[in-house]
C-alpha cells in the first residue's frame, strides 16, 4: 500500500510537472505573439522593425559572443574547478560567467587577490566579453534603431501616436457603421483607379464610383469630410462640388482640434 501510494505521487508530480511546462510554453508563445502584434503600428513597431534589421548582424555576433563565452567557460571548468565551487562544472562555469556580465560577481572569486591566474582570466573576460562584445551589441541595436526611425519618419502617409490613432479608429468605425460606408478595400481599390488633377481630390472624384452607387449621399458626404479633416496632407477642394453646408463645416475652425488634425463631426448630418 505505501509503495502503491508513493507511486501514485511521484505520478501526480509528474503529471504535475509537465503541464507547468506546457503552460509556461504557452505563456512564451504569448509573449511572442504580442511582440509580433506590435508591428501593427508604425510607431510601436520600430521594435520589431530593429530586430528584423538588425537580425544579420546579431547572428554573426551571437556566433562570436558563443565561441568566445564557451572557451572562456572552458578555460575557467578546466583551470579553477578543482578550487572554487563556482567553476565546479562546466554548467557551473558559464552559470558563473553569466552572473560575471551582469554584474554580480560572486565573492568566493573576488576575495582570492593573490591567484594571478584567476586574475589574467578576469581580466580577460572583462575585456573581450563584458567591453568590447557587449559594446558591439550595443552598437548594433542603436544603429538599427536609428534606421529604423528613419524609416518611420520617411513613410509616406501621417504616423500619429498610438493613442490619437486609437481613438481615430474607434470613430471611424462608429462612422462606417452609422453612415454605411463600402469596406475599405474597396475604396482604397477605388481611389488607386482614379485619375486625379494634381493633388487635390473632390467631392464628385469618387461620388459616382462602383463603391457608392447603392449608398445614399449622405454616406458619400460624411466619408468625403471625414478624411479631409482626417489626413492634414489630403487637399481637397472644399468649393467645387461638395455641398455648402459640409464645406462650410470643414473650413469652420471653432470644430478644429489637435491643431487642426482633427474635426468633432462628420459630414451634414
Amino acid at each position: 500500500m505505501f509503495f502503491d501510494a508513493l507511486q501514485d505521487i511521484s505520478r501526480h508530480i509528474n503529471v504535475l510537472f509537465y503541464s507547468n511546462t506546457l503552460v509556461a510554453i504557452v505563456f512564451y508563445l504569448y509573449f511572442a505573439r504580442i511582440v509580433i502584434y506590435m508591428s501593427a503600428h508604425p510607431r510601436v513597431a520600430v521594435l520589431v522593425r530593429t530586430c528584423v534589421l538588425a537580425g544579420n548582424d546579431l547572428f554573426h555576433f551571437l556566433l562570436t559572443f558563443i565561441i568566445l563565452y564557451v572557451i572562456l567557460a572552458f578555460i575557467g571548468y578546466f583551470q579553477f574547478g578543482a578550487s572554487f565551487y563556482v567553476f565546479s562544472t562546466f554548467q557551473e562555469s558559464l552559470m558563473t560567467q553569466f552572473k560575471m556580465l551582469v554584474g554580480s560577481w560572486p565573492e568566493e572569486i573576488t576575495n582570492t587577490g593573490e591567484n594571478s591566474a584567476l586574475i589574467i582570466y578576469f581580466v580577460i573576460f572583462a575585456l573581450v566579453v563584458v567591453f568590447i562584445l557587449m559594446n558591439f551589441f550595443v552598437a548594433i541595436i542603436i544603429e538599427k534603431y536609428e534606421t529604423a526611425k528613419y524609416q518611420l519618419e520617411e513613410m509616406a502617409c501621417e504616423v500619429n501616436n498610438i493613442l490619437v490613432d486609437s481613438y481615430d479608429l474607434i470613430i471611424q468605425t462608429v462612422a462606417s457603421t452609422t453612415y454605411r460606408w463600402p469596406p475599405r478595400t474597396e475604396i482604397i481599390s477605388e481611389l488607386e483607379e482614379m485619375d486625379f488633377e494634381g493633388d487635390t481630390v473632390s467631392y464628385s472624384d469618387f461620388k459616382d464610383y462602383t463603391c457608392f452607387k447603392d449608398r445614399p449621399k449622405r454616406s458619400v458626404q460624411a466619408l468625403y469630410s471625414y478624411y479631409a479633416w482626417r489626413f492634414t496632407s489630403l487637399h481637397v477642394d472644399y468649393t467645387s462640388s461638395l455641398p455648402a453646408a459640409v464645406a462650410a463645416k470643414l473650413q469652420d475652425p471653432a470644430i478644429c482640434w489637435a491643431g487642426g488634425q482633427h474635426r468633432s463631426h462628420f459630414g451634414d448630418g
